[in-house]
């Protein structure tokens, strides 16, 4: 079950402010965490799932905000059929501590990810 543009726009009425929410573990991406901004502030690593659509219907421009506040590297996994965009020569990881990284859906099961990622 997804979010339509009407729920999101229903979203930013009632909602004039981003949440922080502090992640120490390894999560899926879900409707809950649209426009969150997620703080891993721990020193063990956190691998966040990026589901495909047929597990979770996020609409398309969907964005999740991600910060390295600790010294545990935040990794980014695909699952099955999904793709994950990164700069060339980057990977699916924060650079460093103070990191911040935004991922976002741009088609079905393609999404993008912007911001101080890992060169290889």
């Amino acid at each position: 079950m997804g979010i339509d543009k009407a729920e999101l726009d229903g979203y930013f009425i009632l909602n004039d402010r981003v949440s922080v929410v502090q992640i120490s573990s390894g999560r899926t991406v879900s409707a809950e965490d649209i426009f969150q901004y997620l703080r891993a502030n721990g020193t063990s690593a956190v691998t966040v799932s990026v589901p495909s659509s047929a597990n979770v219907a996020l609409p398309i421009g969907s964005q999740f905000t991600l910060r390295q506040a600790g010294t545990g590297q935040i990794t980014f996994v695909a699952e099955s059929g999904v793709s994950i965009a990164v700069r060339t020569s980057g990977t699916l990881a924060t650079a460093r501590v103070g990191a911040v990284v935004t991922l976002t859906k741009v088609e079905a099961d393609t999404w993008d990810l912007d911001g101080d990622v890992s060169i290889t």
